[in-house]
């Protein structure tokens, strides 16, 4: 160099162009941008990632196709009702507790002749009403 300085202004569609259109590029073979030697390698790393990446996709699919609800392959993104999972029994209708039937205060269970039991009929319907005081009438 003859010492001196020099100076550019440069756009960024400058600096593109001169990037993609003056400069060499690099082949396992010819120096380019970076050394033949260093292109090679940069491949090499290249294939060696997307080996890599392809046989861990393969591996992940294999893993989930392996994977079954009810026989269902997940893999294929089954559709599945409440039979699939158990819950075949099960209504939309407002569920009674069984802690709640057939007690006081409950709700009365219905016996094999399709009738309320008697003993879950209050005393006043059998006709065992029993009075706790007399009344003097006169």
């Amino acid at each position: 160099m003859d010492g001196r300085n020099w100076s550019y202004d440069i756009t960024s569609n400058d600096f593109t162009e001169l990037a993609t259109e003056n400069l060499p590029t690099a082949t396992p073979e010819s120096n380019g941008v970076m050394s033949k030697e260093d292109k090679a390698k940069l491949d090499g790393i290249s294939e060696t990632i997307n080996k890599d990446v392809d046989d861990k996709i393969a591996e992940v699919k294999e893993t989930i196709d392996n994977y079954t609800v009810n026989g269902y392959k997940i893999s294929t993104n089954p559709s599945l009702d409440r039979n699939d999972i158990g819950l075949g029994n099960v209504t939309n209708d407002a569920q009674i507790k069984r802690s709640e039937m057939g007690v006081p205060k409950g709700v009365a269970t219905l016996g094999e002749d399709g009738k309320v039991p008697e003993s879950q009929l209050p005393d006043s319907v059998l006709g065992n009403v029993k009075y706790q005081r007399s009344l003097g009438c006169s």
